[in-house]
């Protein structure tokens, strides 16, 4: 069976990598080929692609699309565009910069991306028209006044206003475990259960964000901001922002319901699963993210009377269905490579690896999975790595986690190719962006962000997660673990019980090898 799975994940690997079929419709292939390999029957397959991880994405997806709906993103994003003003390059580039980084942890890093490169093209266009004048009768086309000169000023200013609106989207997806799949694929892994909820995740992944738009503005400013001078004209983002009207009640709830939505991720843990407060121990982020979601749907329209602010019609058909089929078709691998003894083989081969310091495993991991997700999806690429590594992890009894994190993280480092995210693809469809610049850019950033990401997840990692404690009894599956009340002292802790390792049925180890 392990062969088997060996098998069903290398053709599914390279589907995903090459891009054979549609990402999603390649995510189904486990469930069509695991039964048929007797790995596992098709019930379980099936219960392998919807749980609460992808109900966590549902109810955040549906909040996402009512604020998409009622335009509430676009007047953000004007608003703060007319505020700080477009006299300045180097604030421009700011502003999309953090507009961008901001909507993306809560909205699709996609639709921010699609709904901010229009005004950013339009204001580009009006730097052209201002900065040009009419040629020479019987020629054809604008002519700039500063010659070669400014058009080399403008088009690397529009190179930069761009790909700060795509490098935004990606750092911004890193700080929530709703703004980008990959975080989710990390949440829904069996080893790691119900031990990463998004209060944690954001105290994990907020100072990581922050330092990679930090990496991204100074490394756009000094490759093509610095030096740039231009005549913007702010007409377009001020006829936009009026055009969509006065404040009205609809955003106003939206607004309302996605706060309420992060303040209960965020106190969770500590008020409604608190045993001494609301001893809710039941209720995960799958339930908070579902009831702010279904609220939409009972609060009336101002601006469509007789209708809900959102309607499922609406939902229905803005839902990425592909992301939630997507992410189970990962699950579905991580529970064959538990169900075949995958992991038991796989981990034993890579047993070794794992015995270097943590700091030097952590940069091994950030780099193979930076350069990886750059020739493939990063959702695909966490359906590949995560499992194998979590593979790693219950052979060697070392804390999931420290294994985990790094290369999840990893994921949403993706500078260098349009084809790594959305958002550079979306970018670079406008015509406006050549690889080249990507890959001057992105050289760049994936190098700062391997070397300082490496240092930050160290840290933050143990801070927040102790990963360099013992194996958890949380990651102690019955396939691969049998938790056995033996004292000792496991990684520098002493423990009145610890994890032992699966070698046969009757057989286990623990980690000082008995």
């Amino acid at each position: 069976k392990a062969n088997d799975m060996l098998a069903v994940t290398g053709l599914v690997s390279s589907f995903w990598v090459f891009e054979v079929l549609p990402l999603p419709v390649t995510s189904m292939l486990p469930l069509v080929l695991m039964p048929f390999a007797e790995i596992m029957t098709s019930v379980t397959a099936s219960s392998a692609y919807w749980g609460w991880v992808q109900m966590l994405f549902f109810g955040a997806f549906v909040v996402d699309i009512a604020v998409e709906h009622v335009e509430l993103h676009s007047r953000i994003a004007l608003k703060v565009l007319r505020v700080v003003g477009v006299s300045r390059p180097w604030i421009v580039v700011l502003a999309f910069l953090v507009i961008s980084y901001f909507l993306s942890m809560w909205c699709s890093n996609t639709a921010t991306t699609v709904m901010l490169v229009p005004f950013a093209t339009g204001l580009l266009d009006s730097a052209l028209q201002k900065q040009s004048k009419p040629q020479a009768k019987g020629s054809s086309g604008p002519k700039l006044e500063g010659g070669k000169e400014e058009a080399a000023k403008l088009n690397r200013f529009s190179v930069g206003v761009l790909l700060s609106i795509a490098y935004g989207a990606s750092c911004g997806g890193v700080a929530t475990l709703i703004g980008t799949p990959p975080n989710g694929v990390l949440a829904g892994l069996p080893i790691v259960t119900a031990a990463i909820g998004s209060s944690d995740w954001f105290q994990f992944a907020a100072p990581l964000s922050v330092v990679l738009v930090v990496l991204v503005y100074a490394a756009i400013y000094l490759m093509f901001i610095r030096g740039v001078k231009l005549e913007l004209d702010d007409t377009v983002i001020s006829k936009a922002y009026q055009d969509l009207g006065p404040l009205n009640r609809d955003e106003v709830v939206v607004a309302v319901i996605q706060f309420l939505q992060f303040a209960g991720f965020l106190v969770r843990k500590d008020l409604i699963n608190n045993p001494e407060m609301g001893n809710l121990i039941g209720v995960n982020d799958a339930t908070i993210a579902c009831a702010a979601g279904l609220m939409l749907f009972f609060v009336p329209s101002v601006k469509r009377p007789g209708e809900p602010v959102l309607t499922w019609e609406v939902a229905q058909e803005r839902l990425p269905w592909g992301v939630l089929i997507l992410m189970g078709g990962g699950f579905a691998i991580a529970k064959g490579f538990q169900t075949s003894e995958l992991t038991q083989c796989i981990g034993e081969k890579l047993a070794e690896f794992a015995g270097v310091g943590r700091l030097w495993l952590t940069l091994f991991i950030v780099g193979s999975v930076c350069l990886l997700t750059e020739v493939t999806s990063n959702t695909a690429t966490a359906n590949i790595i995560l499992p194998i590594l979590a593979a790693v992890s219950a052979e060697t009894l070392m804390h999931p986690l420290a294994l985990l994190l790094p290369a999840t993280a990893a994921c949403s480092f993706a500078f260098m190719l349009p084809a790594a995210t959305p958002p550079n693809s979306v970018v670079f469809a406008t015509g406006r962006v050549k690889i080249s610049y990507f890959v001057r850019a992105g050289v760049c950033l994936n190098a700062l962000a391997i070397a300082l990401g490496t240092l930050l997840i160290y840290a933050l990692a143990g801070v927040i997660y102790d990963v360099d404690g013992p194996f958890p009894e949380w990651a102690c599956l019955p396939e691969d673990c049998v938790w056995v009340p033996i004292p000792g002292l496991v990684r520098g802790q002493e423990v009145s019980s610890q994890a032992c390792g699966l070698i046969e049925q009757d057989i286990c180890r623990i980690l000082d090898g008995t």
